[in-house]
This record gives C-alpha cells, structure tokens and sequence, in this order.
C-alpha cells in the first residue's frame, strides 16, 4: 500500500468515525504533518496529507459545537 493510498484510508477513517484509539490518531496526525514537511514528498501527497489534516481539522470543529 502506498503513502496516498494510506492517506485515503485515514480520511475515510476520520470522517467515518471509525473508531480509533486516542494514541493511534496522534500517531497519524504526526505522520500526516511529516509528509507535509517532508521536502522528499510529491506534490500529490503533500496535497492529500493535507487533505487529511483539513478534514481533521473540520471533524474537531463540528465535535466542538
């Protein structure tokens, strides 16, 4: 499986609600937010990695109302 294929599964996952343990989510945050910063990195998995964490991000928002 590759870095974006992962990345769609973690999207998924997140605007699901799969459940996933607190420590494994801060885990794919991390890894999401190295891809990003990673100069190695293609453009598309700098733009899904940041797909990922948008969507996060939104999850968080809509948990907080």
């Amino acid at each position: 499986m590759g870095v974006r294929s992962d990345l769609q599964l973690w999207k998924r996952a997140m605007q699901e609600r799969w459940p996933i343990k607190e420590q494994y989510r801060e885990a794919m945050i991390r890894r999401v937010m190295q891809i990003i910063a990673d100069p190695d990195s293609t453009k598309r998995e700098v733009a899904t990695a940041s797909r990922v964490l948008l969507a996060a991000e939104a999850q968080n928002q809509t948990d907080q109302r």
